[in-house]
């Protein structure tokens, strides 16, 4: 048992902060003693990026899928605090900010989520904008509305890649360029294969096995092409953020944290969302696997507190996978790998899964709320 009123601290309010912060309020509210829960992110909303891909394909704000914190938060003990993490210090317990001082915690949960990692090719860092983060989003999405633009370049053929192809298709010149032999690497080779018929359908440009090899200021080269560009889009490889390792946590090779079973570096500080790097999880680090996360993590820093038994260690049995290919159609699969969905079917799961993960997060701001009138 760490204490009977922890500070408890959540570094990262994307998925797997969201959901270990539900986890952690109904518990807090079981053990009818009030807990010091603090969500530390550097925006001001909870970003459903899951959906940026929509917004862009329709013209739409970017800030509609960006739910307010202090909306969100409204109504419960949880306590907001916005800053960029810059250090963790395992020892003394305390997080560093880039502005402000020191912020000491019985408990802490690391869902920083990660960024683009970049290749060292000549000029791909200075020209290319990844799409990791709403910031980054908010600026693709402002060129979009205010340029004159033609061609679109997005350098990745993954889960990111393909939505944003697939959504930008409509309006702009496409191409996507991919090192590997294949569209969607982390699902089967099917899905794939029907990305790319559909992207193909639908005027994008589709350049598989090719490596990029330098990168003008409008123009990108790889092996033995070269194409012209307005907007350069990296959706590409990731990395944890740099200041991990260098606070002295404990990583591996690629710079993930070193974790047990249960999320833990230590027996203080978690780890969850895409800097929990599981060992023969082929699905990616998507937004599901995060929210699974992050909600057994606030299970097991309930029963650190709490002093009771551990839960069996972290496994995620996914129940699909949809990627959306745009507002109506989608390539994936249920229950297990084998049973595929594409077209229009897989587009309506992927809306459902969506809009009821939307619902979950307004659903607790509002029971919160009521918990506190009676």
């Amino acid at each position: 048992m760490i204490s009977p009123n922890p500070k408890i601290v959540i570094m990262g309010g994307g998925f797997a902060g969201m959901a270990a912060l539900l986890s952690l309020t109904r518990y807090s509210k079981k053990a009818r003693v009030p807990w010091d829960i603090i969500l530390i992110d550097p925006g001001t909303g909870h970003a459903l990026f899951p959906e940026i891909p929509q917004v862009l394909e329709r013209g739409l704000d970017i800030h509609s899928r960006i739910l307010d914190f202090s909306t969100l938060l409204k109504g419960t003990d949880v306590h907001f605090r916005q800053g960029r993490v810059t250090q963790v210090d395992r020892r003394h317990r305390q997080v560093f900010f880039a502005e402000g001082g020191p912020l000491h915690y019985d408990c802490a949960l690391l869902a920083v989520g990660t960024q683009a990692a970049f290749p060292n090719v000549p000029g791909l860092h200075t020209h290319a904008w990844p799409v990791r983060t709403a910031g980054d989003a908010a600026h693709i999405s402002k060129w979009l509305g205010h340029k004159p633009l033609r061609r679109i370049v997005i350098a990745g053929g993954g889960f990111t890649g393909v939505e944003l192809a697939a959504s930008l298709s409509d309006r702009y010149q496409v191409a996507v360029l991919e090192r590997r032999d294949a569209l969607l690497p982390n699902m089967a080779r099917g899905h794939g294969r029907y990305a790319l018929a559909y992207l193909k359908a639908s005027g994008v440009g589709v350049w598989l096995s090719e490596n990029i090899v330098r990168v003008g200021r409008r123009t990108v080269y790889t092996e033995e092409h070269q194409l012209s560009y307005d907007l350069l889009i990296w959706a590409g490889g990731i990395k944890p953020p740099n200041w991990i390792l260098e606070s002295g946590i404990p990583c591996g090779p690629d710079g993930y944290p070193i974790v047990n079973a249960w999320g833990q570096v230590d027996d203080r500080l978690f780890v969850a969302g895409d800097l929990w790097k599981l060992k023969g999880h082929s699905s990616g680090q998507t937004a599901q696997v995060a929210e699974a996360m992050g909600t057994f993590i606030g299970k097991v820093m309930a029963a650190r507190v709490l002093g009771s038994g551990m839960p069996r260690p972290f496994h995620h049995g996914a129940h699909g996978m949809v990627v959306s290919l745009n507002r109506r159609r989608g390539v994936g699969w249920v229950l297990m790998p084998s049973v595929s969905l594409h077209g229009v079917v897989a587009g309506k799961l992927k809306r459902i899964a969506l809009t009821r993960y939307r619902w979950t997060v307004v659903r607790h701001r509002r029971s919160a709320k009521n918990r506190r009138v009676s």
